[in-house]
C-alpha cells in the first residue's frame, strides 16, 4: 500500500481540509492512504498568486521535485493548484491493489484557455437534478483536477410561478449546494440568464407572438412558451420583476458570470420587437438586466448566448460578429458560440474575435446521436470534438459543455482537457483516462473500442408494430468486436474499478448494444439487455417518476 503525506504550504484551514478530502478520495480508491509513514511520497502544495505585472497572464501550475521522494505543487489560484494537483495523479501511475509510481517531474503548465466550464443541466430529474450531493460532489472534485474553473447552472423561469415559490426555492437550493461544493475548490460560479422568458403563469395580454412571420423563416422554438413582449403595455414591467426576483433569489452567492440567453427560452416576432437578437432582446437588456445587475452583481461579466440564432432569421452570427466588432453591446465581455449551429463561428476563425471579445464555445456533449441520451451507457464522441476543436483553432477562449447526465463522462473529460491545453488530440487524453481510472497500463484494445462506439451510437429508435421498442445501430459492424474487448478486459479488472460508475456506464453499452443486435434490434427480446438498463437506472437514479422520457433508459420498451 501506497502512502501519500500532504503539506500545506499556505492555504488556509478549510482550503486544505478540502483538498485533503479529495486526495485522500483518491489514493483510497486506488489502494493507498494519506498518511505518515516512512516510505511516504510528501506531497506539498501552495497558491502563489500572480504579482500586478502577472495579472493577465493565463493560468499556470507547477509541479517540481521535492528531495528524493516528493513534489512541491504551486499554483496561481487555488483552482489551478487543483489543476496542477490532477495533472500530477494523471500523470503518474497506479494499479489500484496499492501499486505507485509518481509522475516524472518536473511538469510546468499554462492553461490555454481562461474560460474551462461546464454547463450541468439540472433539469428532467435527471443526475444533476435530484442524485445525492455525496455521488455528484466527486464528478465536481474530478472536474477541478482536470482544469475546470466555472460551474453554469440554470433555474428557469417558465416552470414556476414565482421564483419564490416553495418548488422553485428548492431548486434554488439545490443550485447553491452544487455551486458551495466547486466554490470550495475555487471554481467560480456562472448562471444562465433568460431574457424575456415569464413564469408559467404568465398574463396572455403580454404573452410574446412566437409564430412564423415578417423576416422570420421558422416559428420561434420554446418548451412551453412563456415569453413576455417588452413592448407590450405592461411587458417590461413584468419582465423587470422576474429578473429581480432571479437575482434575488441568488444574491448571496459570488456569481462570477451571468450567460444573457435571447433564445429557448425567449424571444419575440412582434413587428416592435423585430429582429429579436439585435432589437427586442437589446432593449430587454438595456432597460431590465443592466440596472438590476448594476445593483446586485455590480462585478459579474457578462456572456451573450448565439444559441438558435440563425435558426429563426437569416444572417443573425454575421450581423452580431458585424455589431460586436464595430463596438456594440460592450457589456457582452464573451460571446457564447455554437459548433455547427449558424455562421458565427465559421466568422470568427476566419477573421478572428470581434472587437476581440473573449470568444467560448457551448458544445453539445450528451444528446448526439442517441436518444434517450445516455439511455444505453455511455456515448463518446472523441472523433465529433476532434473535428470541432481542430477547425476552432487557436480562435476558442474556452466554453462550457453542455452535460445532461454522467455517461458523457467521457466527453467532459476530452472538452475541459482541451481548454486546458493538456493534450494535441482526444486519443491522447483517452489513454491518460484509461490510465488513471481503470489502471490500465496498456490502453489501445480499450482505446480502439472506446473509438468504435462512437460509431456504433448513432441509431435509430422507433416502435414495431407490435408496440415494442425497435433499436437499430446505423453502423452496426463494430459492436461484436466492442463487446469481445470490453468484456475480456472487465473480466481481468480490480473489483474497485468494476464496480465504478464511469467503468459500468462503458461496460453495459457495450453489452446493451450486443444483445439488442443479437436479438432482432428488440431490447425486450433479451433480457440481459433489461437486467442492464435497470442497472443504469440505479446509476442514473432514474427511478423517480417525474424523470423524463429523453433522460430514462428505455427499460420495458
Amino acid at each position: 500500500m501506497f502512502t501519500l503525506d500532504l503539506k500545506n504550504g499556505n492555504l488556509s484551514d478549510k482550503e486544505f481540509s478540502c483538498l485533503e478530502s479529495v486526495l485522500r478520495r483518491h489514493a483510497e480508491k486506488r489502494g493507498g492512504r494519506l498518511g505518515k509513514a516512512d516510505d511516504a511520497y510528501r506531497i506539498t502544495v501552495s497558491v502563489v498568486p500572480y504579482s500586478d505585472e502577472e495579472k493577465d497572464r493565463k493560468d499556470s501550475f507547477i509541479v517540481s521535485p521535492d528531495g528524493n521522494y516528493g513534489a512541491q505543487i504551486s499554483a496561481n489560484n487555488l483552482c489551478t493548484l487543483y489543476a496542477g494537483l490532477g495533472r500530477f495523479l494523471i500523470s503518474s501511475s497506479f494499479d489500484f491493489c496499492g501499486g505507485f509510481e509518481p509522475a516524472a517531474l518536473p511538469i510546468s503548465h499554462e492553461q490555454k484557455c481562461r474560460i474551462r466550464g461546464m454547463y450541468l443541466a439540472t433539469h428532467f430529474y435527471n443526475f444533476w437534478h435530484i442524485a445525492p450531493m455525496d455521488e455528484v460532489r466527486p464528478y465536481i472534485e474530478d472536474l477541478a483536477l482536470w482544469g475546470c474553473n466555472a460551474l453554469m447552472l440554470c433555474l428557469a423561469p417558465q416552470h414556476y410561478t414565482s421564483f419564490k415559490s416553495p418548488d422553485a426555492v428548492k431548486m434554488a437550493e439545490r443550485l447553491k449546494e452544487l455551486f458551495a461544493c466547486a466554490g470550495e475548490m475555487g471554481i467560480d460560479s456562472a448562471l444562465i440568464l433568460f431574457s424575456n422568458t415569464g413564469y408559467i403563469d404568465r398574463p396572455e395580454e403580454i404573452a410574446a407572438p412566437w409564430d412564423m412571420r415578417g423576416e422570420y423563416i421558422t416559428p420561434n422554438y420554446a418548451e412551453l412558451h412563456r415569453e413576455i413582449c417588452p413592448n407590450l403595455p405592461g411587458g417590461m414591467d413584468e419582465i423587470r420583476r422576474v429578473h429581480r426576483e432571479f437575482f434575488e433569489a441568488f444574491s448571496d452567492v459570488p456569481i462570477k458570470y451571468f450567460a444573457y440567453w435571447p433564445y429557448d427560452e425567449g424571444g419575440c416576432t412582434c413587428d416592435a420587437c423585430s429582429r429579436w437578437s439585435e432589437n427586442g432582446a437589446v432593449k430587454v437588456y438595456e432597460e431590465s438586466v443592466n440596472p438590476l445587475i448594476k445593483e446586485y452583481f455590480p462585478d459579474a461579466e457578462m456572456i451573450l448566448s448565439t444559441w438558435h440564432f440563425d435558426r429563426h432569421l437569416r444572417d443573425e452570427g454575421l450581423r452580431l460578429y458585424n455589431n460586436v466588432a464595430a463596438g456594440k453591446y460592450p457589456w457582452a465581455k464573451y460571446i457564447l458560440a455554437v459548433h455547427g449551429d449558424g455562421q458565427l463561428m465559421p466568422l470568427v476563425v476566419k477573421n478572428g474575435a470581434p472587437d476581440d471579445r473573449s470568444v467560448i464555445d457551448f458544445p453539445e456533449i450528451s444528446m448526439w446521436s442517441c436518444r434517450p441520451w445516455g439511455g444505453y451507457g455511455a456515448n463518446p464522441i472523441p472523433m465529433r470534438l476532434d473535428n470541432f476543436f481542430s477547425a476552432a483553432g487557436d480562435a476558442l477562449d474556452g466554453g462550457f459543455p453542455y452535460s445532461e447526465g454522467m455517461w458523457e463522462n467521457l466527453n467532459e473529460f476530452f472538452c475541459v482537457s482541451h481548454y486546458s491545453g493538456a493534450y494535441e488530440s482526444t486519443t491522447d487524453a483517452l489513454r491518460d483516462y484509461i490510465r488513471y481510472y481503470f489502471g490500465i497500463k496498456d490502453t489501445e484494445k480499450l482505446v480502439r473500442a472506446i473509438q468504435l462506439m462512437e460509431a456504433t451510437l448513432w441509431r435509430k429508435t422507433e416502435l414495431a408494430p407490435d408496440g415494442r421498442l425497435r433499436v437499430t445501430p446505423y453502423v452496426p459492424a463494430a459492436i461484436r468486436e466492442i463487446y469481445k474487448i470490453i468484456t475480456e478486459i472487465d473480466a481481468t479488472l480490480p473489483e474497485a474499478v468494476k464496480k465504478d460508475a464511469r467503468w459500468r456506464i462503458i461496460y453495459l453499452r457495450a453489452v446493451i448494444d450486443f444483445e439488442i443486435s443479437t436479438h432482432e434490434n428488440i431490447p425486450l427480446n433479451s433480457a440481459r439487455a433489461q437486467s442492464c438498463f435497470r442497472e443504469l437506472w440505479d446509476i442514473y437514479h432514474a427511478y423517480d417518476m417525474r424523470i423524463q422520457k429523453p433522460v430514462c433508459p428505455p427499460l420495458g420498451l
